[in-house]
């Protein structure tokens, strides 16, 4: 913005963006109300579950750990994807490249 004053002029002189996901409320419980927006309860059975009902390819993104990966190949996954992306609700974790390996040094 320091290269595009006019940038700043429109931010100053314009109303704040809302979006519609967003309650107007968020910025006071922006540090809570991302768990509100997600099943804490799902879990690796659920692979299962969806595999039994499911025969096509089934790739479960988000993973995060090596131990998470070889869980959902366990239950019936046929690839992972690892992610650390879950559009502007979780776009904070850690970075895939920063990620434990098996031998528990981070990726350089």
């Amino acid at each position: 913005m320091a290269t595009r004053p006019s940038w700043w002029v429109n931010k100053l002189t314009t109303p704040t963006m809302r979006f519609a996901c967003v309650p107007e409320s968020w910025a006071a419980t922006r540090w809570t109300w991302p768990g509100t927006m997600f099943d804490a309860g799902v879990t690796f059975a659920d692979i299962e579950w969806l595999r039994a009902f499911w025969r096509g390819p089934l790739v479960v993104k988000g993973i995060q750990t090596l131990a998470d990966a070889h869980a959902v190949i366990d239950r019936g996954a046929d690839g992972v994807v690892l992610s650390n992306h879950g559009g502007r609700q979780l776009d904070r974790t850690q970075s895939v490249l920063r990620l434990p390996t098996a031998s528990g040094r981070r990726a350089q």
